[in-house]
């Protein structure tokens, strides 16, 4: 299993929310973890593999992880920090962008309980991230027009090798 990479369409396109929580659901979640790991991801959204389910992970440093199913977003602090951020769907590409310092986060896990968490730092970072991928957004929709000509032109002349 493999990370699309941008520009392909799958990540463009928003996840519908997930309506049957079973082993399939399990599995899909235990294939998305190597491929996290593997490529020193702090996250992953199952679009980004091409299943379109609306559903993602995250682990940060020293801990376990954690699994978002239908994730909403409650609320954002008016607090912004602005850190460079990577994606493993652009890799080597790096943007400066500024988010919400702490995030609140409604989702379901793998038996479809809903539940509510607050993230901090780079576990608000993370999950306003992924949820943004789920509704077919990548970090290159948060730069003006012309960097993102700048950057898109960047990618094709990497392709041309």
């Amino acid at each position: 299993m493999k990370v699309l990479h941008y520009p392909d369409p799958i990540l463009k396109t928003k996840a519908p929310d997930i309506e049957v929580f079973d082993s399939d659901l399990e599995d899909l979640v235990e294939k998305m973890i190597p491929v996290m790991k593997e490529l020193d991801g702090v996250g992953l959204a199952a679009n980004q593999i091409g299943f379109l389910k609306n559903l993602f992970i995250v682990q940060m440093p020293k801990s376990e992880v954690l699994i978002f199913a239908n994730p909403k977003i409650l609320s954002f602090s008016e607090e912004l920090v602005s850190m460079e951020e990577g994606c493993l769907s652009l890799p080597g590409i790096y943007i400066d962008i500024p988010r919400s310092k702490s995030v609140k986060i409604q989702a379901c896990d793998l038996n479809g309980n809903k539940f509510v968490m607050e993230g901090r730092n780079l576990l608000a970072r993370a999950f306003c991230h992924e949820t943004e991928h789920l509704n077919g957004k990548v970090i290159l929709d948060h730069l003006s027009f012309e960097d993102r000509l700048k950057f898109e032109t960047q990618l094709s002349s990497r392709k041309a090798f």
